[in-house]
């Protein structure tokens, strides 16, 4: 398939996203801004083990906005190596913010974080696999993926949550798919 009707196909994979709300960036405003950085920690025990955490850098005593910081290792995104998920917003929004090894944020390309018009997070901050998260964020994205040529699989039909192969390429029809599922729709706060 050549590109221009890759990039047909795509746009029409998105009607149904933009078509979400009269406005379809109103819903990115009320998503929080991602920490510019998070600390890690490296440790060594008696035996010698290297450990690496990330601290949690939600300030105590405040409303909790985002999940304390997690592991990555997937070819959603390649390159982040940890990852923070906000509570769910009014509407039932979300966002994710993905950092390197360091503890920078991501802040363009598929190894960022992306908004969530379905929040993987529920209200008492666990993780949860959804129909709504799966058809409006992760399939357009695994979508658009393949349509820019990358030969890539799911791992999992019902919930994916990851490629089954690394992709190779970020074209046209993720670009397009950032442009409705920015990384950074409301800027970035500092670390406490």
């Amino acid at each position: 398939m050549d590109k221009m009707k890759q990039i047909v196909l795509f746009c029409c994979l998105l009607v149904p996203i933009l078509a979400q709300a009269q406005n379809p960036q109103s819903w990115l405003q009320t998503l929080p801004p991602p920490f510019e950085s998070i600390e890690i920690k490296i440790s060594t025990n008696l035996l010698g083990t290297v450990k690496t955490n990330a601290v949690d850098p939600n300030p105590k005593g405040s409303p909790r906005l985002w999940r304390a910081p997690e592991r990555i290792n997937n070819y959603f995104h390649p390159g982040a190596v940890w990852e923070m998920r906000s509570y769910p917003v009014a509407g039932g929004h979300g966002h994710q913010a993905c950092y390197d090894a360091n503890g920078i944020l991501i802040r363009s390309g598929v190894a960022a974080g992306t908004a969530d018009f379905v929040s993987t997070v529920n209200s008492a901050g666990l993780i949860v696999p959804s129909e709504g998260h799966r058809n409006e964020d992760v399939w357009p994205f695994i979508r658009a993926a393949q349509l820019d040529g990358n030969p890539c699989l799911p791992n999992r039909v019902w919930a994916p949550t990851n490629f089954k192969r690394p992709m190779i390429y970020q074209g046209p029809c993720l670009d397009m798919y950032l442009q409705v599922r920015p990384p950074l729709p409301t800027g970035t706060r500092p670390r406490p």
